[in-house]
């Protein structure tokens, strides 16, 4: 990744059990990635754009590990502030990421329409994940770098970790890395 936040030279690499790397989707760059998640059943990526603003859907072959078919999700570029971040999918499927910088997670359907919206008590949500005995919890971390002093005295919590209960969904076990 650019670490100045300019330049589309981060790509998509997949690292395998045998401890190699291999460069995916060569025709897609970017310069931040966040949000990379995968259906229930292993058929669709989906990757959060972050400078892009958006979030796009690969077809997925688990037994090769081949992403291919990228097409656009959903476009956040009309809709201000924030930033796609990290991401996470629930048992339904359904795409959940948090808008750092926009103070709320979204959740949209696999065909992109934003389902629900969660209105966080911080500006800069970073990451969600299911948890919890059943995965019935979405936990949320955020961060307290790029928060101006004046949102800091209106929203005192950033950097906090957040549980949200009661949202009838599941979220689903992260997978293991059989390496």
């Amino acid at each position: 990744m650019d670490c100045q936040l300019k330049d589309k030279s981060s790509y998509i690499y997949r690292f395998d059990p045998d401890l190699t790397c291999h460069k995916c989707a060569e025709d897609f760059s970017f310069v931040c990635s966040n949000g990379i998640a995968f259906s229930p059943d292993d058929t669709r990526m989906y990757f959060g754009d972050t400078k892009g603003n958006a979030v796009y859907v690969f077809d997925f072959d688990i037994d090769e590990g081949r992403i291919d078919n990228r097409r656009l999700l959903l476009s956040l570029e009309d809709r201000k502030p924030g930033i796609i971040d990290g991401a996470t999918v629930d048992a339904e499927g359904y795409y959940w990421f948090a808008l750092n910088m926009g103070g709320k997670i979204l959740r949209i359907d696999p065909l992109g329409r934003i389902d629900r919206e969660i209105h966080m008590p911080i500006p800069s949500p970073t990451c969600v994940t299911f948890g919890g005995d059943n995965y019935e919890t979405l936990f949320v971390t955020s961060q307290q770098t790029f928060v101006t002093p004046e949102q800091l005295a209106k929203h005192p919590r950033p950097g906090s970790l957040f549980a949200i209960h009661g949202l009838g969904v599941k979220g689903l076990p992260e997978p293991k890395f059989r390496g």
